[in-house]
């Protein structure tokens, strides 16, 4: 499962975004990284039409996942979202899907699970 999409990756864990960035580039995807809601809001904004797909950690300070979804998709309502969690939150399927997020993996997730829920995202996107 490869691609030639660029992903906005973010993660509060600067270990995480840097492994997970790694095995995306393997995928062949180009990947820009960020450790905060903000911050990635910002690089959204600055181009959103150069970013394919997000992938967002539900929980990270200042910013949940949930929240720079809706941010994102205010900014570009076509823009796949993929939240990742660590927890099994109190976030429901149908929660993501109104605040735009496509689907949800559970860390820790396998390249495998990662490329495929990319490939579903750059689909439906």
């Amino acid at each position: 499962v490869t691609g030639s999409a660029s992903i906005l990756l973010v993660d509060d864990e600067e270990m995480l975004t840097e492994v997970n960035g790694s095995i995306l580039e393997t995928l062949g995807y180009s990947v820009t990284t960020c450790n905060n809601g903000a911050e990635a809001l910002r690089v959204f904004s600055a181009e959103p039409d150069a970013i394919d797909l997000v992938i967002t950690d539900m929980t990270m300070p200042g910013m949940t996942g949930l929240d720079l979804a809706a941010e994102i998709k205010k900014i570009k309502p076509s823009a796949p979202v993929l939240l990742c969690t660590g927890f099994n939150e109190q976030l429901t399927k149908e929660k993501a899907e109104e605040t735009g997020i496509f689907d949800i993996i559970m860390k820790p997730f396998t390249s495998i699970e990662l490329g495929q829920a990319i490939k579903k995202g750059l689909k439906n996107g």
